[in-house]
């Protein structure tokens, strides 16, 4: 029964986790590229004693439609020297929802899904496995 419910769980999450990487490919592909400045470093301090502090780029840039957008960029740095006002990141954008699907990389670097893209699928292939070997073992020892 677990080794059920975790394959359908693990095959469930996979296939989210593959219509998310889809759409962040079709992103890429079909949208909107443009320049974006960094207009603030924020600094996240350590939640737990040990860990390092984390330094978070706002990037702003005006969209085709001429509105302009400010987001906190998706990754950190624990270098407080990695980002500074003024740097720029070529950003590609929704055009229909500029504000919440965007996708920001590195100046100069053609833009690809990282590998956090991926997790999602990961953890549900992982999820199957474990499915898969909880049938296994359960129809093995059934049969000894």
């Amino acid at each position: 029964m677990i080794g059920a419910i975790l394959l359908a769980v693990g095959l469930s999450v996979s296939f989210l986790g593959y219509q998310e990487l889809q759409d962040t490919h079709s992103l890429l592909e079909n949208g909107e590229r443009t320049q974006a400045k960094v207009v603030t470093v924020n600094y996240l301090s350590p939640s737990q004693q040990g860990k390092t502090a984390s330094y978070i780029p706002t990037v702003a840039w005006k969209s085709k439609e001429g509105k302009n957008i400010e987001v906190v960029a998706g990754f950190s740095s624990p270098d407080s020297s990695s980002y500074h006002i003024g740097d720029t990141f070529t950003v590609t954008y929704d055009l229909n929802k500029p504000e919440t699907r965007y996708y920001i990389t590195q100046q100069g670097s053609i833009p690809t899904p990282r590998f956090t893209d991926y997790i999602t699928m990961i953890i549900g292939a992982v999820l199957g496995v474990f499915g898969m070997l909880f049938i296994r073992k359960r129809r093995t020892s059934h049969y000894s």
